[in-house]
């Protein structure tokens, strides 16, 4: 058996927890935030990170300054999106890298963009889609419905059928299987 001896990024960081709290640490176990939240999440592809603090969430670069201040229930990674999903008083909306509030929480659920033009909601039990100004281009109608992610395509769910919607909102395979 041969070992892997794959050289470690020096700039990433990793969670760790200290005496109930959270901070990171390099791969050689330097402290490069200390461990002051009560919860923290890897970093993703945009070079920040989900803090927690206080039952609410925030986010954090890897020198340890926190960009937008923990103030949302719930929030999710950018990604390549540059939007966030975040939560307040039960509604889900979107932010941008700033913690400025680009689409207003007034969906029951949201998936974030990822690469895609257009992001899943849910309202009242059905799925649509919005863009990335918060504009509704497929009204919530499905029973189901996937994320585009990298793919061109989405699928939907309709009177217990399945079928694909495009990144321009407009059914290309209708619901038959």
């Amino acid at each position: 058996m041969k070992i892997d001896r794959t050289v470690i990024p020096e700039n990433n960081i990793y969670p760790y927890k200290k005496f109930g709290k959270w901070g990171y640490m390099n791969p050689k176990g330097k402290i490069v935030v200390q461990p002051e939240f009560d919860y923290v999440y890897s970093f993703g592809e945009d070079e920040l990170a989900i803090i927690e603090q206080n039952k609410k969430h925030g986010f954090i670069n890897k020198k340890g300054e926190i960009v937008i201040q923990p103030q949302f229930d719930y929030a999710d990674s950018f990604g390549k999106a540059e939007l966030a999903p975040i939560k307040q008083n039960e509604k889900y909306g979107f932010i941008n890298k700033k913690g400025e509030i680009v689409i207003q929480p007034q969906f029951d659920h949201v998936y974030g963009f990822e690469e895609a033009e257009l992001a899943l909601i849910e309202q009242k039990n059905k799925y649509g889609f919005i863009n990335k100004k918060g504009e509704i281009v497929v009204k919530p109608q499905f029973s189901d419905a996937g994320t585009f992610g990298k793919a061109e395509l989405a699928i939907i769910k309709k009177n217990r059928k399945y079928g694909f919607i495009n990144q321009k909102g407009e059914i290309v395979i209708q619901p038959q299987f």
